[in-house]
């Protein structure tokens, strides 16, 4: 049997490209909609809390402010304008943080098309490799807790 290890470069380039762009989405949305719901939360006290105190006693001034409140407080617009910039946010935050890894599983998957027929398979190979050892870094420490500083004392 032999072994084409251009096609295994490839096949860990894909697998860990498919892996990464999950994660990272699922981070990405998750963070995003936790993140929303605080802003939400933050943004209704704040009405809230603006709209129960007063400086001047007026009827006219009380019912517009109780209009304004409800308006604000049972609007879905608000709801999802917080939902999807946070989501958005959030995304672009988690792929940003995972640009190394994303980057070298594109290398090891594009290698050949793009730094050419010379040197693509090499930089295919040695882009595997190092996600490899990335990829073994990372599962050392937050899996298996080697070298992983804890906040215990």
């Amino acid at each position: 049997m032999n072994l084409n290890y251009g096609h295994v470069a490839k096949a860990v380039g894909a697998v860990s490209a498919m892996a990464l762009v999950y994660d990272a989405t699922r981070t990405g949305v998750h963070d995003g909609y936790n993140r929303a719901n605080m802003e939400i939360g933050d943004y209704c006290t704040k009405v809230v809390v603006n709209n129960t105190y007063t400086n001047r006693e007026s009827h006219l001034l009380e019912r517009m402010k109780g209009w304004y409140q409800n308006s604000i407080l049972q609007s879905g617009a608000l709801t999802d304008f917080f939902t999807v910039k946070n989501v958005i946010f959030s995304l672009f935050s988690s792929i940003a943080r995972n640009i190394v890894p994303i980057g070298l599983s594109l290398a090891a998957l594009c290698g050949e098309k793009i730094a050419g027929p010379n040197v693509g398979p090499i930089v295919s190979k040695v882009s595997a490799v190092l996600l490899g050892l990335f990829g073994a870094k990372v599962l050392g420490t937050e899996v298996l807790g080697i070298g992983k500083r804890t906040n215990i004392d």
